[in-house]
């Protein structure tokens, strides 16, 4: 009997300690292009002005000024509202409702569309699980995608000491034996982030890295798919990315497009760019794990644990 509740209480710590901690709120839209004097308020005492796109949550509120105007992109029903100048809204789970004056015209905008299953699948990557700490160099790249605009793959650094070796090719469907098409020396990064440029592939090719010290090869990571983006789809992505930098000019719309498309990188760094101009947001913590998603997916374990400690300590 005493084993057996042993095996349970260990089974249910395991289980709770892999539970993802899911954010408190998912927002029911943003504001989009504030001009002139904007307000918001979480609980309808201390109004804050609106510097930049900002999401919006269930019974925040938003006021206008004279002369002021700002869109408020509802994700539910995929449209935008023009609210109108000295005007107060609150947010309702549909969207709005006006508390002073009239909202103002609505038109279709599918910006935000299926914002709730991004925040919901962000979510599994906040998970902690507790296992035990293996010994020795463990490095393990994402998948990568490269364009001419954004020719960067990289990998986590495993020490200051070490250099690397990146292959770029595939098996060969007759023999299975793996062939370069491309080997370029990589010195050791000065922080914990290797960066190398590369050409994009005319096709879809694969990659893996061997970690040097001195001219001996010390480890070799599993291969991972180095991919190309085709016109077609390139073209999709550069309407897109445009119609989104057109509205939002915090980047942190573009970086989930950037995200979706696989150029992790570049989303990576337009993630970084937002968290840092935004982190006198009071909401940005429940924006973290898109973050957090990024680094998981480029197995950068390194800066995923710390974002995760800072996410789970402002929840």
């Amino acid at each position: 009997m005493r084993l057996v509740w042993k095996g349970l209480m260990t089974a249910l710590l395991t289980l709770t300690l892999c539970l993802p901690t899911y954010a408190k709120k998912v927002p029911v839209g943003m504001l989009a292009n504030p001009q002139g004097k904007v307000e918001y308020t979480k609980n309808g005492k201390k109004w804050k002005k609106v510097r930049r796109n900002k999401f919006m949550y269930k019974d925040y509120m938003v006021r206008l000024g004279a002369d002021s105007s700002v869109q408020f992109i509802n994700q539910n029903t995929g449209e935008s509202i023009a609210l109108t100048s000295d005007s107060e809204a609150r947010v309702t789970p549909e969207g709005l409702e006006a508390v002073k004056g009239e909202l103002g015209a609505r038109e279709t905008n599918n910006l935000l569309s299926e914002m709730s299953k991004k925040f919901a699948k962000t979510q599994k990557y906040t998970t902690v699980r507790r296992s035990a700490k293996k010994e020795g160099i463990q490095l393990k790249p994402g998948h990568q995608v490269v364009t001419p605009d954004f020719p960067e793959i990289g990998w986590e650094s495993v020490g200051a000491e070490y250099s690397y070796r990146l292959h770029i090719g595939q098996k060969d469907k007759k023999t299975k034996e793996w062939v370069d098409t491309e080997v370029l020396d990589v010195p050791a990064a000065v922080d914990d982030l290797v960066r190398v440029k590369v050409k994009p592939p005319k096709k879809h090719l694969k990659y893996y890295v061997e970690v040097l010290d001195g001219s001996a090869v010390v480890f070799t990571t599993k291969q991972r798919y180095f991919k190309r983006m085709t016109k077609k789809k390139h073209k999709k992505f550069a309407s897109q990315a445009k119609k989104i930098q057109e509205i939002d000019s915090s980047g942190f719309l573009y970086a989930g497009v950037l995200k979706d498309n696989g150029l992790l990188f570049a989303a990576m760094e337009s993630y970084e760019r937002f968290f840092e101009e935004n982190a006198d947001d009071e909401d940005v913590n429940e924006l973290r794990p898109f973050l957090v998603e990024v680094y998981s997916r480029l197995g950068l374990s390194l800066r995923k644990a710390k974002l995760l400690r800072e996410y789970q300590t402002n929840l």
